[in-house]
């Protein structure tokens, strides 16, 4: 028997940004292993091999991504994990209030 995990898991990330997904197997597999690639129930076409680039094309939202391993016995196991895009427009605020929030810290010393 044998069990496959996702790294990274839960990931968030901006909408220009992607993510590299690598599949690892543990335990004893019989004989070779093949993958399938998934987000959100969809097959990714072609992508057979233990490690998956997801691109969310400047798509904000939570995406379920999934590899299945296969065994030839064959015994099949899967691991899912969630990614969150964030919009450009949200890092940018965040970055603007750690700014701001920086600049009031630095007129309070100067008042006191």
């Amino acid at each position: 028997m044998f069990s496959v995990s996702l790294t990274p898991e839960a990931p968030t990330i901006k909408s220009s940004e992607g993510v590299h997904f690598v599949a690892t197997v543990d335990g004893e597999p019989v004989g070779e292993v093949t993958y399938a690639w998934y987000v959100d129930d969809v097959l990714q076409d072609g992508e057979v091999l233990a490690t998956f680039d997801f691109d969310p094309v400047d798509k904000v939202g939570q995406y379920d991504v999934k590899v299945e391993a296969t065994d030839e016995a064959p015994v099949t196991m899967d691991d899912t994990e969630t990614v969150i895009v964030l919009s450009e427009v949200f890092e940018s605020i965040e970055a603007l209030l750690t700014d701001i929030k920086t600049d009031i810290g630095v007129l309070k010393k100067k008042v006191q």
